[in-house]
């Protein structure tokens, strides 16, 4: 593993459990719904990788190119070069669980997993899957984004899932460290990988209990709204520890709601965002709501996945 990559994992880690940390620090205002139950923590899905693999006749090693920082993926078959993919930086590595010459898409033809990543802070990776069959076949692309992707039989039905996150939240309104990224599980189906909905959809908290969470949030919010900064500060928004920082939204708020959308329970997600922005008898911040909503869900519809969450959300 190149000095490049255990960086970027090691920021990985760092920014993602501090952002962890934050949330648990207040209590009962950040919904839970296990919806990451599926995902390994990032060091366990990185150990499996590999430079070389083995499958019947193709033989496959990742090595240096032509040009400084420069990384290839070769393909061999009975002896003879079929193909050669480089990046010009960052790495590439050979997914070893699961192992290569598993089928994937159980199409009853060999598979073999390469992963791309651009090396950096945490972003990004990406990843191919070959068909090892008569010919040579690229059929899936999957873009991991800020995060590995790990490839498990979720349901032991003989079929692969792709579980990882999606970063499509990714610095909106927010540091990337307190930027929310749901977990989705993929199975391909049809030609390409979607939502798997029934691994995905869990049952929310009671409403009551929603209510809870909005209500103390909205008291968190105004709390620190009086402790951070004598300064007014316009409805809706918090002032961060650093001074310097601009005002924003607290995204406590949409972690939530996206923890919602993502478990099938999209509908809710709106009474949250209500029941949150509720001024309940006082002047709580009531102003900047139809800005906010109208934000978040041109910006969730920027989804890779926007089509399958609608109709897991019954949405169309």
């Amino acid at each position: 593993m190149s000095i490049c990559r255990i960086l970027g994992v090691i920021v990985v880690l760092f920014l993602l459990s501090g952002c962890a940390d934050d949330k648990l620090e207040i209590a009962d205002t950040t919904i839970k719904t296990d919806s990451d139950k599926y995902l390994y923590p990032y060091a366990e899905i990185l150990r499996h990788r590999s430079k070389t693999a083995t499958v019947n006749d193709y033989m496959f090693s990742v090595h240096a190119g032509g040009k400084t920082d420069n990384r290839c993926i070769t393909f061999h078959r009975s002896g003879q070069k079929i193909y050669t993919n480089c990046i010009d930086d960052g790495s590439i590595s050979i997914i070893t669980s699961p192992q290569p010459g598993t089928d994937i898409n159980a199409d009853g033809v060999p598979d073999i997993i390469v992963e791309y990543y651009s090396g950096g802070a945490h972003c990004c990776y990406e990843y191919t899957i070959y068909s090892l069959g008569d010919k040579l076949k690229a059929y899936a692309r999957l873009y991991g984004g800020d995060s590995p992707m790990e490839f498990k039989d979720i349901d032991d039905d003989g079929n692969y899932e792709v579980v990882g996150k999606d970063w499509t939240f990714a610095y909106w309104h927010e540091c990337f460290a307190a930027s929310p990224a749901p977990q989705i599980i993929l199975r391909y189906e049809k030609g390409r990988f979607r939502l798997a909905e029934n691994l995905m959809r869990i049952s929310p908290p009671d409403e009551g209990t929603l209510v809870k969470y909005a209500e103390n949030l909205r008291r968190d919010v105004v709390d620190n709204r009086t402790k951070m900064t004598t300064e007014p500060v316009p409805d809706g928004y918090i002032r961060l520890n650093d001074p310097t920082t601009s005002w924003h939204w607290d995204s406590r708020l949409w972690w939530g709601m996206l923890d919602l959308i993502y478990t099938g329970n999209g509908d809710l997600a709106w009474k949250y965002c209500d029941w949150y922005w509720s001024d309940q008898g006082s002047r709580a911040f009531p102003a900047d709501k139809k800005k906010f909503l109208r934000e978040f869900k041109s910006n969730l519809a920027k989804s890779p996945y926007w089509g399958d969450l609608k109709k897991m959300n019954r949405w169309q």
